[in-house]
């Protein structure tokens, strides 16, 4: 897990609410692919990963 994104940590990608529950990994474009579950209502019980670098 990087520093930069803590297990528990809540984040906001495309709008809805997700938690990091597992892990954040170096990608091969220099950033991060974190992997998260949904907490807002439109993806509760929803798993993804998501690149940092194209979310920002």
């Amino acid at each position: 897990m990087s520093a930069l994104y803590a297990l528990g940590e809540r984040v906001v990608m495309r709008d809805c609410e997700w938690i990091t529950r597992r892990r954040a990994d170096l990608s091969d474009d220099g950033g991060y692919v974190l992997t998260v579950e949904g907490l807002s209502e439109l993806v509760s019980g929803k798993s993804a990963r998501f690149l940092i670098k194209l979310e920002e």
